[in-house]
């Protein structure tokens, strides 16, 4: 299993004389834009979830290049962690049970503070936002919903007919009583820009605190 190095230099000024201060932003530069590029052609031979392991190893690989592109990370093992990752990947791939991932404490009940917590969290704080501005709970609960499902972001749950505007309600409707600290975290955050104001929100600040609401729960997603 070899780490994929990737290339520090691209042609142009600079490129392989880090001297100069200058010189130096250049080749960070290029080492950035060359792993953006190794990156993005891993992502593009995606064609089914069956290949999310083996490219989850050859994405780590890259970005475990760029952080020992940088001589101090060998001192403080700065990519030790993501090392252990790739490592247990590529042994359960190869059909062993990395300790990583049997050594977890147990679970009782239903999964709780996951991934798909998180996004609802943050699209629950979007809808509460509109609400508040005034909004009718209908008209919210489409707006909100026709966003997320333009933007095809997955949700753990939902069917072929995607998010829905009950659903959607339902999840703000939920808020206090959701038992997922994760949950409760995402909408707090979320929400600390109407929570904060001294006055009631106007329906354009209230769409833009969903919009992001709805992008920081895309950054949930792979």
């Amino acid at each position: 299993m070899n780490e994929t190095k990737p290339e520090t230099t691209r042609k142009g000024k600079g490129a392989g004389d880090n001297s100069t201060p200058a010189a130096a932003a250049w080749e960070a530069h290029c080492l950035l834009a060359t792993t953006m590029d190794a990156l993005t052609a891993i992502e593009r031979k995606r064609k089914h979830p069956s290949q999310d392991v083996a490219l989850g190893i050859e994405a780590l690989s890259v970005v475990i290049g760029l952080i020992e592109a940088d001589g101090r990370s060998h001192v403080a093992n700065a990519a030790g962690p993501l090392k252990r990752v790739m490592v247990a990947l590529h042994d359960m791939q190869a059909g062993k049970k990395p300790a990583m991932f049997s050594n977890l404490p147990p679970h009782v009940g239903k999964p709780n503070n996951t991934v798909s917590d998180g996004i609802r969290g943050n699209l629950a704080a979007g809808m509460h936002a509109l609400l508040a501005a005034g909004v009718p709970r209908t008209e919210a609960g489409d707006w909100m919903a026709r966003r997320v499902n333009a933007r095809r972001i997955p949700i753990d749950g939902l069917g072929k007919e995607g998010l829905t505007a009950k659903r959607i309600l339902r999840w703000r409707d939920n808020v206090g009583a959701a038992s997922s600290v994760v949950f409760g975290e995402c909408f707090g955050l979320m929400d600390s820009f109407r929570a904060g104001l001294d006055r009631a929100i106007t329906r354009a600040e209230a769409e833009a605190v969903a919009e992001s609401a709805i992008e920081a729960a895309r950054t949930w997603t792979a």
